[in-house]
């Protein structure tokens, strides 16, 4: 009998434990998809941006030189230049969405796509911009009441410091001279730099 009365309790006492875990955790709170979204998205400079993938491809008169050197021949040689450009940047976007009146309800309804403005960033050390962007973006969200879409964006980006080899070097001409007569060693010079750009993100708003 006691042993039955002790397998009881502890039966009995298991139940309520696991009652009291299923009801915690009903209890404890879940993140909205407000918060989650806001959790996706990045505040610089005191603005929310979301992250998006893009790609630039540089339509300056000079090329982005990585590195360059000096032959035996005296002659300029571009080693690694980067006039396409693959990053993330922070995106901020508007989209206008057509929109047209219910007869039955007299409400309105917005199609599942939209259209608008967007400018990006990409964010260096200390608020500090690297690379800047502006153009138009298209949408395209899974339904009318969803806030994830697939989103693309076309437009100019302007690279405030590009570097570049100096003028007076020129890829496959032969170096300046210094006063020895010997070819003056490579310099390179930070400018500012356009190209146009191509963007993708994932939110709607």
């Amino acid at each position: 009998m006691n042993r039955m009365r002790i397998a009881s309790i502890g039966l009995v006492a298991t139940c309520l434990f696991a009652a009291s875990v299923k009801s915690v955790s009903a209890q404890a709170p879940q993140a909205s998809p407000a918060a989650k979204e806001e959790s996706a998205e990045r505040t610089f400079a005191g603005l929310k941006f979301g992250a998006g993938l893009s790609f630039t491809i540089d339509t300056g008169k000079h090329d982005r030189v990585d590195s360059a050197t000096i032959d035996a021949n005296g002659i300029v040689r571009v080693d690694k230049t980067s006039n396409g450009i693959a990053r993330i940047m922070l995106e901020a976007h508007y989209l206008f969405s057509p929109s047209k009146l219910d007869a039955a309800t007299q409400e309105w309804t917005y199609a599942n796509w939209g259209m608008g403005p967007f400018v990006s960033v990409q964010p260096g050390s200390d608020e500090i911009i690297n690379a800047l962007g502006i153009g138009l973006m298209l949408g395209f969200r899974h339904d009318r009441k969803s806030n994830q879409s697939f989103n693309l964006g076309f437009g100019l980006s302007v690279d405030p410091n590009t570097k570049v080899l100096g003028d007076e070097f020129i890829d496959g001409q032969p170096a300046p001279l210094g006063p020895d007569g010997k070819p003056l060693p490579i310099r390179y010079v930070t400018r500012e730099q356009a190209g146009f750009l191509m963007l993708a993100s994932f939110s709607w708003r």
